[in-house]
């Protein structure tokens, strides 16, 4: 059984036509997801979790993408309420503005002063890289500069520089982990690849349907290996469209 990095993005209550990729957990199912965190689970920081600090319970790290500012308004209250700490991961050429790299995208990111209070209020700060694009699909050279100004940025705006950087999109290559280390990341993390390594490390994603018995599995170390497994993801590609027409049933 291995610990398990969550990877919320936003929290907060949103018509389907407003998140069409379902990235925004209300915040009653969030508080929800923290309660059942606070009775079976041992929460611990991404610096806990990657020292293997955590013992007994299965062991989570509480981490959100993208730095919106729901984040700090409705996730970091009932954060505080449970004793919980959290990473964001925040692309910084976008701070102060919203996702617009989304059709459609109005959700506001947090600004430089939010991430300073986000900080104080226990949610670290952590790269998401600069400008938000994939880069998976960017050569080695590219990843190294995009990386560089996050860190940059964020050394400017707190002080130091960020050790750990999530992947935007989710995705992650051989140019990208490389990248990731060279500009002095100390890990990498991913959400659409199976992960590997000290920079590719996999985290599982939480939409707003995960509650139950999903969420218990997904908070149990066991969801990972489940989901990478070969019956799995083959039987996943023939149940997708419907999975997705409920999901999308569920929220209109």
């Amino acid at each position: 059984m291995t610990a398990s990095v969550l990877a919320y993005h936003g929290v907060e209550a949103r018509p389907a036509e407003q998140d069409p990729n379902g990235i925004f957990t209300p915040p009653d199912v969030f508080e929800e997801q923290m309660a059942f965190l606070a009775r079976r689970r041992n929460v611990v920081t991404l610096d806990e979790l990657l020292r293997g600090t955590g013992r007994g319970r299965p062991s989570v790290a509480i981490t959100f993408d993208d730095g919106f500012r729901s984040v700090l308004t409705e996730a970091a209250p009932i954060l505080e309420r449970f004793g919980f700490r959290a990473t964001v991961f925040v692309p910084t050429a976008w701070i102060g503005k919203s996702n617009e790299w989304d059709a459609g995208g109005n959700a506001p990111i947090m600004s430089a002063e939010e991430l300073v209070e986000a900080r104080s209020r226990g949610i670290d700060v952590q790269s998401h890289g600069d400008a938000h694009v994939n880069l998976a699909q960017e050569g080695y050279d590219e990843a190294v500069r995009d990386l560089t100004k996050s860190s940059d940025r964020l050394e400017a705006l707190l002080g130091e520089r960020p050790r750990f950087v999530a992947y935007p999109w989710g995705a992650s290559s051989d140019a990208t982990t490389r990248a990731a280390e060279a500009v002095g990341f100390t890990a990498g993390f991913t959400i659409n690849t199976k992960g590997g390594g000290a920079f590719a490390r996999a985290r599982v994603p939480v939409t707003p349907l995960d509650s139950g018995r999903l969420f218990a599995l997904k908070t149990s170390g066991r969801y990972l290996e489940l989901r990478w497994s070969a019956p799995v993801r083959a039987g996943y590609a023939v149940v997708r469209p419907a999975v997705r027409a409920l999901f999308d049933r569920s929220r209109a």
